[in-house]
């Protein structure tokens, strides 16, 4: 689980190789409490860069790859996360209990967080139809956190 001290989560979307970004990670380290990388960082780097930059930061590393696949890919990805070194995964809600139960409890079982997507601060109108059922689904499978993203009111 992420440890609140300053309430900071990064987005660390950036087109930097791993040095730079292990340098500038480091320089700000007391001021988040965690990184979020996704596809961007992992496609810029690759799977050994993710790992040298988890290996040399002392941070929380959050997966932001939003899985929301078939519950085999799922578990696949989350066990290729938790071996690069990865804390904690984001998974959309939307794809059901049936392709989250057996990759929450992998997850669990590696000592990987799962945080489910429940909503999209952009084009969220299937996720807020399923809302309640979602949130449901969030709460009856223990998850560490839920993503409700804020969205601009009219």
């Amino acid at each position: 689980m992420i440890r609140k001290s300053t309430g900071l989560i990064l987005a660390f979307d950036v087109e930097w190789d791993v040095k730079r970004s292990v340098t500038f990670l480091s320089s700000i380290s007391d001021l988040v409490d965690a990184v979020k990388i996704g596809w961007y960082q992992l496609l810029n780097i690759g799977p050994q860069g993710i790992k040298e930059l988890i290996r040399s930061v002392n941070k929380y590393f959050l997966a932001d790859f939003k899985l929301g696949d078939v519950s085999h890919i799922n578990e696949y990805v989350i066990k290729k996360a938790h071996e690069l070194g990865i804390n904690g995964v984001i998974m959309h809600a939307v794809t059901g209990g049936e392709n989250l139960v057996t990759p929450v409890n992998i997850a669990r079982e590696l000592g990987v967080d799962v945080y489910l997507l429940i909503s999209m601060s952009s084009g969220g109108e299937l996720y807020d139809k399923s809302l309640i059922i979602t949130y449901c689904l969030a709460w009856i499978l223990a998850l560490v956190g839920s993503w409700f993203p804020r969205r601009n009111q009219v």
